[in-house]
């Protein structure tokens, strides 16, 4: 079986899709109140396994991220799961794992192309492509504070810059 490409561009186009339904213009992305608009729950709870950052239970089409994880980690895991949920909704039905988030290195070159682009959409999604342009140049713990998200977001996402042009 050939490997599946991962499709980038598709990860941003929903991302920005997402941003402009919403009216997005300034950081940070209110990731939490953005999931309850798309009818999706969303909890917090302790996870018995320390590699489990978040889920989504689709019998009660809920978000469930990881109690121990920061606030900032949270929103990128409710990031990731709602991209899991806009963009392969039908997958998930077949292909339940898809939507629990393993922490993994986002470099990993092991992790399925349809993680790869719900991380993109994540990171895309929390740290849109307009407004990393106005603050780029700032380093990565201060653009962390100004998105609310985690340094290695910040990373991923000037990695997606250079190799994705966007």
């Amino acid at each position: 079986m050939i490997a599946q490409a991962t499709n980038y561009a598709k990860s941003r186009a929903k991302a920005e899709e997402v941003l402009a339904e919403n009216f997005i213009t300034e950081p940070p992305v209110p990731i939490f109140s953005m999931v309850r608009k798309y009818g999706i729950g969303l909890s917090q709870a302790p996870m018995n396994y320390q590699y489990v950052a978040g889920f989504i239970d689709i019998e009660t089409t809920e978000i469930v991220v990881n109690l121990a994880d920061t606030p900032d980690t949270q929103a990128f895991i409710a990031a990731y799961e709602l991209g899991v949920w806009l963009l392969y909704k039908q997958d998930i039905k077949n292909k339940p794992n898809l939507g629990i988030l393993v922490r993994h290195p986002f470099g990993s070159k092991d992790t399925d192309a349809l993680i790869q682009e719900a991380d993109a959409f994540a990171a895309y999604l929390t740290v849109p492509s307009k407004l990393f342009q106005k603050y780029k140049e700032e380093d990565d713990g201060r653009l962390s504070r100004i998105f609310g998200v985690p340094e290695e977001v910040i990373g991923y996402r000037r990695w997606l810059e250079e190799q994705q042009g966007g």
